[in-house]
């Protein structure tokens, strides 16, 4: 992995709040970059960015800008409530390449906290903190449907790969999961539903995932992996004992609807996962850790979260962090977004500036979407055989066995940098 730090003021010295690039100023840069083969002092390729044009309408800071999967079309929100759709034209143009508002589609009363777009490029999905979803299509010019006194700022929305659901979270300490058609609640998730015992930690046995509006970011996102098999939600928080446990939740598809996710991943003295994004490309499983394969997939999937200063890598074949990327600025971090080819992490920071990271994997990839075994897909006979059957006794629950290490009546110590697996959970 190589490191970048272009000494470029992106937006004379605003906070960057996005890539492609916004910040508080009242417009959108875009920008390109290459990497050339010239090398610097290090013996690597030099890096070259070029502005590409200046996209104005906005009435307020942008806080949100979004190319869609095709890439023909550039939406962006505003703290004003304003969704912009922008797209390019062939006119001769003042910059390199000429970007125009193609709509003002919709608004919302407040700031436009997140937005996403649907696999097949015509539709946007908005929160804000109005308390209202909105789902615009960008072909008809209609709005698809609306929810409005939703959630308590909802602040953070991803759309299914597979086109069938849209998950939101939201400060009040919820995930929820949204049928992508019509806008349908299908599921809530915000807490796990405990045995109870005799230990002395157990006075209640309802513990909520999620951390409270406490939590200083701006935005909460979860994301689904490029084959729609896996969900990772950020911002968990399980208060135990005394003790402060904080998360990322990985869900299985097949268990979006049911009474179960899988794993936990916890991390000691981290409190503020915030962003979860998920490299675009789909890996060839690396044969030399073959026989360690975490989630069984038959491909490789690779995600980045981010915190108030630091991006953690990790992938589906194991179960700890390949990679971690810390003290690469002064400020916090507000952004993180892969390259659609997969080989540069880009992230930004309040104080203005932008990292790359540029990555050679020496694997394969697979390139083509039948690459992945339909055997692999949540079909309802895969799922019969891959949901488990919670045991009856308490003391044999696997969350009550690592809970029960905060027990004061009990001698285990924990490590502060402890990283623990909880494997199966009964969902409230």
């Amino acid at each position: 992995m190589e490191h970048y730090l272009p000494e470029i003021y992106w937006h004379d010295r605003k906070a960057l709040l996005s890539i492609v690039t916004t910040s508080t100023q009242r417009e959108v840069r875009i920008w390109s970059f290459d990497f050339e083969n010239v090398g610097d002092s290090r013996n690597r390729a030099g890096l070259a960015v070029n502005f590409i044009a200046n996209l104005e309408g906005h009435r307020g800071p942008v806080n949100i800008a979004r190319f869609s999967p095709n890439g023909e079309i550039l939406a962006s929100g505003d703290c004003e409530g304003f969704i912009v759709e922008s797209d390019e034209i062939d006119a001769i143009p003042p910059n390199k390449e000429n970007w125009v508002r193609m709509k003002q589609s919709v608004r919302h009363d407040y700031d436009v906290c997140w937005l996403c777009w649907s696999p097949d490029s015509s539709q946007i999905a908005t929160v804000s903190n109005d308390e209202s979803i909105i789902v615009y299509n960008v072909l008809l010019g209609a709005r698809s449907w609306t929810v409005k006194n939703f959630r308590s700022f909802p602040n953070g929305i991803v759309w299914d790969p597979r086109g069938k659901y849209i998950v939101t979270m939201s400060t009040d300490r919820k995930l929820d999961i949204l049928s992508a058609a019509k806008g349908i609640k299908l599921r809530t998730i915000s807490s796990i539903d405990l045995p109870q015992s005799g230990v002395r930690i157990f006075h209640f046995y309802v513990y909520k995932l999620f951390h409270d509006d406490q939590m200083m970011a701006f935005a909460r996102v979860a994301d689904f992996s490029p084959c729609g098999e896996l969900l990772v939600a950020p911002s968990g928080h399980l208060e135990v004992g005394g003790s402060n446990i904080y998360a990322s939740y990985i869900f299985r598809r097949s268990d979006f609807l049911n009474h179960y996710f899988l794993l936990v991943k916890c991390f000691q003295k981290v409190n503020n996962l915030t962003i979860i994004n998920y490299n675009f490309i789909i890996f060839s499983i690396i044969m030399i850790i073959i026989y360690y394969n975490f989630f069984r997939l038959p491909y490789r999937v690779v995600w980045a979260i981010m915190t108030k200063d630091s991006v953690s890598l990790y992938d589906s074949q194991s179960k700890l962090p390949f990679a971690y990327i810390d003290n690469i600025h002064y400020n916090s971090l507000s952004d993180v977004v892969w390259s659609y080819d997969g080989r540069v992490l880009l992230i930004t920071s309040l104080e203005g500036y932008c990292n790359l990271h540029k990555f050679e994997w020496d694997i394969c990839f697979l390139e083509e979407e039948k690459a992945i075994s339909e055997t692999t897909r949540s079909t309802p006979e895969r799922l019969k055989s891959e949901i488990r059957t919670p045991k009856k006794s308490a003391e044999s629950h696997t969350l009550f066995k690592y809970l029960k290490k905060f027990d004061p009546s009990n001698e285990t110590i924990i490590e502060s940098n402890e990283c623990e697996l909880i494997k199966e959970l009964v969902l409230n």
